[in-house]
């Protein structure tokens, strides 16, 4: 996805231009996919979003997984909770992510 954000200054507008790779993931990415994600995105900022924690996941590659600077984000699941929770949390996710 590519971002623009323009702010408005006295002199001149500022515009920011950027890169979002997203990636939707029914199960929680093994550690090796968000490797090679992290290896593809360079200067993109990577997303991952996820419904279900992996079931086969050690504790190993948790850890590997919390490592990865990766914006990993688990949606809430949208018939069990409610999907204006998980519409909630992405557009919080953005907003942070323009603000930076």
């Amino acid at each position: 996805m590519n971002v623009t954000l323009q702010r408005i200054t006295k002199k001149e507008p500022e515009i920011f231009n950027s890169q979002w790779l997203i990636w939707v993931f029914w199960y929680q990415p093994e550690a090796e996919i968000l490797k090679k994600i992290k290896e593809t995105s360079k200067d993109k900022l990577p997303i991952c979003f996820y419904l279900y924690p992996s079931p086969e996941l050690s504790e190993k590659e948790t850890e590997e997984i919390i490592e990865s600077e990766i914006n990993l984000i688990k949606i809430p699941h949208p018939l069990e909770e409610n999907l204006e929770t998980g519409v909630r949390l992405i557009t919080e996710k953005i907003c942070y992510w323009l603000a930076k």
